[in-house]
Protein backbone atom coordinates (compact mmCIF):
# COMPACT_ATOMS: atom_id res chain seq x y z
CA UNK A 1 0.00 0.00 0.00
CA UNK A 2 2.81 2.70 0.60
CA UNK A 3 4.49 1.64 -2.64
CA UNK A 4 1.29 2.61 -4.25
CA UNK A 5 0.87 5.80 -2.21
CA UNK A 6 4.35 6.74 -3.05
CA UNK A 7 4.80 5.73 -6.34
CA UNK A 8 0.88 6.21 -7.65
CA UNK A 9 -0.20 9.38 -6.03
CA UNK A 10 3.50 11.04 -5.41
CA UNK A 11 5.16 10.35 -8.56
CA UNK A 12 2.72 9.28 -11.33
CA UNK A 13 -0.15 12.12 -10.32
CA UNK A 14 1.59 15.01 -8.67
CA UNK A 15 -0.47 14.86 -5.89
CA UNK A 16 1.29 15.58 -2.60
CA UNK A 17 -0.02 16.19 1.36
CA UNK A 18 1.36 19.92 1.44
CA UNK A 19 1.04 22.80 -0.58
CA UNK A 20 4.54 23.72 -2.60
CA UNK A 21 7.09 25.36 -0.29
CA UNK A 22 4.63 25.31 2.33
CA UNK A 23 3.53 23.23 5.32
CA UNK A 24 0.13 24.17 4.82
CA UNK A 25 -2.25 21.15 3.97
CA UNK A 26 -3.37 20.34 0.48
CA UNK A 27 -6.77 19.57 0.93
CA UNK A 28 -7.85 19.06 -2.69
CA UNK A 29 -4.61 16.62 -3.36
CA UNK A 30 -5.12 14.68 0.23
CA UNK A 31 -9.20 13.59 -1.08
CA UNK A 32 -7.47 12.30 -3.88
CA UNK A 33 -4.82 10.50 -2.18
CA UNK A 34 -7.10 8.81 0.74
CA UNK A 35 -9.86 8.23 -1.61
CA UNK A 36 -7.38 6.09 -3.72
CA UNK A 37 -5.53 4.21 -0.80
CA UNK A 38 -8.72 3.34 0.51
CA UNK A 39 -10.11 2.09 -3.01
CA UNK A 40 -7.43 0.27 -3.52
CA UNK A 41 -7.48 -3.56 -3.49
CA UNK A 42 -5.00 -3.97 -1.04
CA UNK A 43 -7.38 -1.73 1.83
CA UNK A 44 -9.02 -5.30 2.63
CA UNK A 45 -6.24 -7.10 2.79
CA UNK A 46 -4.56 -4.53 5.15
CA UNK A 47 -5.20 -5.10 9.12
CA UNK A 48 -7.33 -3.22 11.42
CA UNK A 49 -4.62 -1.30 12.97
CA UNK A 50 -3.00 -0.28 10.04
CA UNK A 51 -6.51 1.53 8.47
CA UNK A 52 -7.99 3.03 11.93
CA UNK A 53 -4.18 4.61 11.32
CA UNK A 54 -4.67 5.43 8.47
CA UNK A 55 -8.20 7.05 9.11
CA UNK A 56 -6.76 9.40 11.62
CA UNK A 57 -3.90 10.68 9.49
CA UNK A 58 -7.22 11.17 6.95
CA UNK A 59 -8.73 13.33 9.60
CA UNK A 60 -5.58 15.23 10.51
CA UNK A 61 -4.89 16.44 7.21
CA UNK A 62 -8.41 17.03 6.09
CA UNK A 63 -8.87 18.87 9.51
CA UNK A 64 -12.36 16.11 9.70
Amino acid sequence: MLGGEEYTCHIKKQWHHYMKDSRNPNKTDNIKIFNYLMNHPTWNKTTDTYKQSLIRYKQFFLGE
